[in-house]
């Protein structure tokens, strides 16, 4: 039975312990990967000709003496490893979901892929692109499409930019204040199936 190493807690700065979890965990990919798919080169490349090999270190002393201040070298480790942070975002996201569990892992056996365990939970997401109170506008119209077919509810995941944001923290705030069924129900165009003749005060306020 394997141990989970204890985890380095970032100093001072609060904003840091992402970085800092994204570092061990690059560091635990890359003690299991030396010397096949990592190459004591390509290791020396990062931290240096005088540096032990990785299996001689701790994760914690790989994340935080190799890892942590070369972001460089974050990023060349990542690509070697296909480990990049968007791959250790979505593994605490299906962790918290509860549909990826690192825990359950045969011990010293690879952890499932977290992508297929993803593409597996039928996950949809929507994008907003920017462009000012243009871009705004017509993805308000979007939504009101989405609305119009009851499909606000199968949305997992909102991501958006510049004048997309705009109307992204508009829903957000809205669906906060009230909820996501009558948000959906006042945003569908006039005329329409809404039993609404005015538009609601948060459209019109936009």
């Amino acid at each position: 039975m394997t141990t989970k190493e204890p985890v380095v807690k970032a100093q001072g700065d609060a904003a840091f312990e992402p970085s800092l979890q994204y570092c061990l965990a690059l560091a635990r990919h890359v003690k299991a990967a030396f010397p096949v798919l990592l190459s004591r080169e390509t290791w020396s490349a990062v931290a240096g000709s005088t540096a032990p090999d990785p299996s001689a270190l701790a994760s914690e002393e790989i994340a935080t003496k190799y890892l942590v201040p070369n972001v460089a070298g974050q990023a060349r480790l990542s690509a070697v490893l296909e480990y990049p942070p968007s791959k250790w975002l979505l593994e605490q996201e299906m962790e918290a979901r509860g549909v990826w569990l690192p825990a359950e892992a045969p011990s010293g056996g690879p952890l499932p892929d977290v992508y297929q365990a993803a593409l597996a939970q039928n996950l949809k997401g929507v994008c907003f692109s920017g462009g000012g109170i243009r871009s705004a506008t017509f993805n308000l119209g979007i939504l009101q499409a989405l609305a119009a077919r009851k499909k606000l509810g199968a949305i997992d995941y909102l991501s958006t930019v510049s004048g997309g944001g705009y109307i992204h923290q508009f829903l957000a705030s809205w669906i906060a204040c009230e909820n996501l069924a009558k948000v959906e129900e006042q945003l569908m165009p006039l005329p329409g199936e809404s039993t609404r003749t005015i538009w609601p005060d948060p459209i019109r306020w936009l």
